[in-house]
């Protein structure tokens, strides 16, 4: 991440709680044991590598503890579903550091109606790397992330 885009994360950071607690209370309302993990924001640029992002929900059943990443997406579904054949996942990096890796991924659109969920475990190895370039942050930034085919999304309503 680029020092100018700093101040872009904190705020789309301190925006992405909203998706985290409607992704939990639908997963609750399904009859699952969630918890909200705790988050925290680095507090500077300089030590931002210090801080690992160790997942947004954690699912409790059958004995294990399932991480979950919680994903707000600025693209509108259609008839509940992603619109492209591929989505971006995450950055690469905050994957491969992870420990232990999500379980899922809950992609919320933008209109906050549906939620794509991606089973890791059971696709893992249909991720692929791509190169991105985000031209929504003050400085475009250009990062390898992980992507897939929409089709492999499970699919709900919030």
């Amino acid at each position: 991440m680029y020092r100018e885009n700093s101040q872009d994360f904190r705020k789309r950071w301190l925006g992405s709680h909203e998706v985290v607690e409607m992704v939990a209370m639908m997963l609750l309302r399904q009859g699952l044991l969630v918890q909200m993990l705790p988050q925290e924001l680095a507090p500077s640029f300089e030590v931002r590598h210090q801080y690992a992002d160790n997942g947004d929900l954690k699912i409790i059943a059958d004995e294990k503890e399932l991480i979950c990443e919680v994903k707000g997406s600025g693209v509108e579904f259609k008839n509940g579903k992603h619109p492209f054949k591929s989505a971006l996942l995450c950055n690469q990096w905050s994957f491969d550091k992870a420990n232990p890796k999500p379980s899922y991924y809950f992609i919320v659109d933008k209109s906050r109606e549906h939620c794509a969920v991606f089973d890791v475990a059971k696709y893992r190895d249909h991720m692929n790397l791509v190169t991105v370039t985000d031209k929504k942050r003050p400085k475009h930034e250009t990062y390898p992330a992980y992507s897939v085919e929409s089709d492999l999304f499970s699919y709900r309503t919030l």
